[in-house]
């Protein structure tokens, strides 16, 4: 019935940070460091405004699931996304976010070096979607501004 986004990737433009992980994981040295336990907390760590606690413990449930994954494999599931893999999946998907029959909604973190532009372009591209900013949030919403994202979640359940 209802679909609400909160900073996603839709277009197939880059970013500057796209672009920089490009780069970074075309240098063989470097691909290893990138996608092991100490690089992508980093990485996390960079795309958030929080220092807390709370970040600690959510960096270590995404981490979760590569501890024992070999190097090849967290390559392949990291890169992709941010290279060619993706391709194939985002062609049209703007267009049919504009044709879902469903009441839409959007949340926008304006710090989001990752998903910032995408979103945006999807509000402007949208202008009859209600759209809510979270000024001081990066890629991690619900860290970096838990009670601002839960009152506009409910909020725009309420509607």
């Amino acid at each position: 019935e209802q679909l609400i986004l909160l900073n996603t990737v839709i277009y197939l433009f880059k970013t500057p940070l796209d672009a920089f992980s490009g780069i970074i994981l075309s240098i063989p040295g470097l691909k290893d460091l990138f996608v092991s336990r100490f690089g992508l907390k980093q990485v996390l760590r960079t795309n958030t405004k929080s220092r807390s606690a709370r970040l600690d413990q959510a960096i270590e449930s995404i981490l979760a699931p590569y501890v024992n994954a070999p190097s090849a494999v967290k390559q392949r599931t990291i890169h992709e996304p941010l290279s060619i893999g993706r391709k194939h999946e985002m062609i049209g998907l703007a267009k049919k976010y504009q044709n879902l029959p469903v009441k839409k909604h959007l949340i926008i973190a304006k710090k989001d070096p990752l998903c910032y532009k995408h979103i945006q372009r999807l509000s402007v591209e949208n202008p009859d979607v209600p759209v809510d900013y979270l000024p001081k949030s990066g890629h991690f919403l619900p860290i970096d501004q838990p009670e601002l994202v839960n009152g506009f979640l409910e909020q725009a359940l309420g509607e």
